[in-house]
């Protein structure tokens, strides 16, 4: 672009200077023409003039040839002009030169007819031959009024023409000195011109390739420094602007990324020009695999709630407002419902275990305080027998509302924790102390082996001691008579695990996934029989998972259960059993 410009401008000046010297050559030389054949005119008409008054006497009567002859060559010679003498007759008298005949075939008859009638005759003629030009001058010879003779002068112009023809080469090598000279200086103002045009297309192609540090250097306050400096501007707006679409860009990809929602793109078209990764988790793609296909062949329909393998999803709709031309799209978010729904039946679950619960011991102790009101006060027996099922309903109620606040508490992480190193074992083991009392009753063994060189953990000891006692009455609640526990304590991989084992009656497969629900029993009249709330599991493996740690439970019917717990040690290592 630049070279062209220059260019331009270089032509343009050249085109200006060719004209002007053209022009004025033209009217150079045709006004030198002019001067020279109206001066060279003149000269030769007096020179006419002259030899016709010096004629005048040879021509009164008859004419003296000899002496005309004499006197044309003698101004001939001077003058350096070819002279006739014609008669009034128009005949030849006289000439300059020897060759008469030459001269009579070269004079113009109109010019000699013209001056025998009184008048001057003057033309430019051109030799046949050589195609001189020359100046054809008649003068008439007057004696008194009459016509006596003419005096021809012809006078060669190739002087007169050879000297224009130098002021014309003159002025063409004038013309191309002044195109040189115009063209050097066109091409140095050009170069002020457009070498800043070309230095900020040069830097507008590297910020159109993205590098949008540049500058140009402002060297003067005319239209170019103008320019300079308006780009200087326009490239720190741009890069200022660029950088706040950019972080905008960041962000909102951020956003999408990490939204949990799905979020899809498409076109008027129906062509997903977008896709985050929640949606392609969602409905089983890769989002940039998805990119550029039809919407149709990822998700069907157009309801707002779909069910694709286990999840619910709803399907939300937003129009985008397209450009000039193009159809609008659409920006469609896909809400997973599946652990909402789930939490919202396990929260209608959840209040109509607790009415459920709290309802039997409610309607017992009613019953049993309306018979005592009745008059069952009155039999002191009946009315302790009375009084000691409320109390033990009484503290049914009292336990399932405790469980529920604790449960309350760890589900809003507001549970007040005591933690500190503590070793595991030590607190299983007082846990076991605790329940053997209850165990021996019931002639079951409990046997505890404990791996040496445990590391302590990170841990609230009464929370542990209260998992393990959730356990071990579980186990010794479900084993019969003569059954057996066993507790091995151990460690691997940076973590302390704990392994309860007994032989009692098990776990049906088909309650082992929902063992940890809350209000689950697997024998629902022995467990409220015995007093339990349904929680205590889930609160057990809270209190573990709020520890870093996790449990699990695997049971055969008729073989018995066994419980692993794991809990992350203070250092994280390896821990080495013996």
């Amino acid at each position: 672009m630049g070279t062209s410009i220059r260019w331009r401008l270089i032509t343009v000046f050249l085109l200006l200077i060719l004209i002007a010297m053209e022009l004025t050559g033209v009217y150079l030389l045709q006004s030198l023409e002019r001067y020279y054949l109206s001066s060279f005119s003149e000269t030769v008409a007096s020179q006419a003039q002259l030899v016709a008054a010096f004629l005048q006497r040879y021509m009164a009567s008859e004419p003296d040839m000899q002496r005309i002859t004499q006197l044309v060559n003698e101004f001939g010679r001077q003058t350096r002009l070819d002279i006739v003498v014609l008669g009034p007759n128009g005949a030849l008298v006289g000439a300059s030169s020897g060759n008469t005949r030459e001269l009579e075939r070269v004079l113009i008859k109109s010019e000699i007819s013209r001056a025998l009638s009184g008048g001057r005759g003057h033309t430019v003629g051109m030799a046949p031959v050589t195609g001189d030009r020359s100046l054809h001058l008649v003068e008439p010879i007057r004696v008194g009024e009459h016509v006596s003779g003419l005096v021809y002068v012809i006078a060669s112009l190739e002087g007169t023409y050879r000297t224009l023809h130098d002021v014309r080469v003159i002025l063409i090598y004038t013309t191309l000195l002044a195109l040189g000279v115009t063209a050097l200086l066109g091409f140095i103002i050009s170069q002020t011109i457009t070498r800043p045009v070309e230095e900020i297309t040069a830097k507008a192609k590297r910020m159109a390739a993205g590098d949008f540090h540049q500058s140009i250097e402002v060297k003067s306050g005319d239209e170019i420094g103008q320019l300079a400096a308006m780009f200087n501007h326009l490239t720190g707006r741009l890069k200022e602007t660029l950088a706040e679409i950019s972080g905008e860009k960041a962000k909102l990809e951020a956003t999408l990324t990490n939204m949990a929602d799905g979020v899809i793109a498409v076109d008027g078209r129906g062509t997903v020009i977008a896709m985050n990764p929640a949606a392609g988790k969602m409905l089983g793609v890769e989002p940039e695999s998805a990119v550029g296909k039809a919407l149709e062949n990822h998700l069907p329909g157009s309801a707002d709630r779909l069910r694709i393998g286990d999840a619910t999803l709803v399907v939300r709709r937003a129009p985008i407002r397209g450009d000039d031309g193009d159809p609008p799209g659409t920006v469609i978010v896909l809400q997973d419902v599946t652990e909402s729904e789930r939490l919202e039946r396990l929260r209608r679950e959840f209040v109509a275990n607790v009415s459920h619960e709290l309802k039997t011991p409610l309607t017992s102790v009613k019953s049993y305080v309306e018979t005592l009101a009745d008059g069952a006060l009155d039999d002191p027996a009946l009315a302790r027998q009375f009084l000691a099922v409320v109390g033990r309903e009484t503290d049914r109620m009292t336990r399932l509302v405790k469980d529920l606040l604790d449960l309350a508490n760890l589900d809003a992480r507001d549970m007040t924790w005591d933690k500190r190193p503590v070793s595991v074992a030590e607190a299983i083991l007082e846990a076991v102390a605790l329940v053997r009392p209850q165990a021996e009753k019931k002639g079951i063994v409990i046997e505890s082996q404990v791996h040496e060189g445990l590391p302590l953990v990170m841990a609230d000891y009464d929370r542990l001691q209260q998992v393990a006692l959730n356990i071990l009455v579980n186990a010794i609640e479900y084993t019969g008579s003569g059954g057996r526990v066993a507790v091995t304590i151990g460690g691997s991989r940076g973590e302390v695990r704990a392994v309860f084992r007994d032989n009692g009656i098990g776990i049906p497969a088909d309650d082992l996934p929902r063992i940890f629900e809350r209000f689950y029993r697997v024998d629902k009249a022995r467990s409220r029989e015995l007093g339990g709330t349904g929680l205590g599991l889930s609160i057990a493996r809270e209190i573990v998972r709020a520890h870093g740690g996790d449990m699990a439970i695997s049971s055969e019917v008729g073989r018995g259960t066994e419980v692993t717990l794991w809990i992350p040690t203070c250092e994280g290592g390896p821990v080495e059993n013996p």
